[in-house]
């Protein structure tokens, strides 16, 4: 428990005609190639900005041998996979593929994002695909999970990649017969006039765990799902799907 505070311390829809048409009419708006601010070079040789991520590492390393030798949660070494659809219960569907490995306090997660939207002569397709390269996850209790992570999107129609941020919390029941995720993603691009918004979620996800054997869960997935691309296309939709634990 010292660890995580210490850690946190530191390191502090309604469908709409042609979204897909209006999500690449935003997209090709703002395709410059992003620029990373060039201050961070400056404040990465920082001697307190060193030290600080000396301390976060050491306290992350003792958190980490804490979880993997004291908890109970058969989570925090295994593979996970989801295979969640989303619906705005019009004409327009979100394929949500993902795929996890977790070992103790870091994992990585990537995502592809598909939009499908059914037209009378056509079906429109617009992804996107994520991969948080490195995602920290702090238990301050069996039951409790905030992870955070940092990785990058990349935009299959503009062909342009952009860092994106991610953070959640998971509340697990006893057993694990069901657990509640609330997540968020927010993606900018840097560019030299200043920050402009790509990609945003809310995702919350309710798991019910229906296949329960000693290496392999399965849980299905019912819940809501938010997003909004360029600042421009906003979509709400339903969400359901399984999930594959191997532990």
């Amino acid at each position: 428990m010292k660890n995580f505070f210490l850690i946190i311390l530191i390191f502090f829809n309604i469908s709409i005609f042609a979204q897909i048409e209006l999500i690449q009419a935003a997209a090709e708006a703002g395709a410059e190639s992003p620029e990373i601010a060039g201050e961070c070079c400056t404040a990465c040789s920082d001697p307190i900005f060193i030290e600080s991520l000396g301390m976060i590492f050491n306290s992350l390393m003792s958190h980490h041998e804490n979880v993997i030798n004291g908890s109970l949660n058969k989570k925090i070494i295994s593979f996970d996979i989801s295979t969640n659809i989303a619906f705005d219960g019009d004409r327009q569907i979100n394929l949500l593929p993902e795929v996890s490995i977790n070992h103790g306090v870091f994992s990585t997660n990537f995502r592809m994002n598909e939009i499908r939207e059914f037209k009378v002569d056509s079906v429109l397709s617009y992804k996107t695909y994520s991969w948080q390269i490195l995602k920290i996850n702090l238990y301050p209790e069996d039951f409790f999970i905030f992870s955070f992570a940092s990785g990058f999107l990349f935009d299959n129609f503009t062909q342009k990649y952009y860092n994106e941020h991610f953070a959640s919390i998971e509340i697990i029941a006893p057993n694990e017969y069901f657990f509640i995720n609330l997540s968020g993603r927010y993606c900018n691009s840097y560019k030299s006039e200043g920050l402009r918004e790509v990609y945003k979620e809310a995702n919350l996800k309710v798991n019910f765990k229906i296949i329960d054997l000693e290496n392999f869960w399965v849980h299905l997935t019912l819940g809501g799902f938010y997003q909004s691309y360029y600042g421009e296309v906003d979509i709400n939709s339903y969400q359901a799907g399984l999930n594959f634990n191997f532990h």
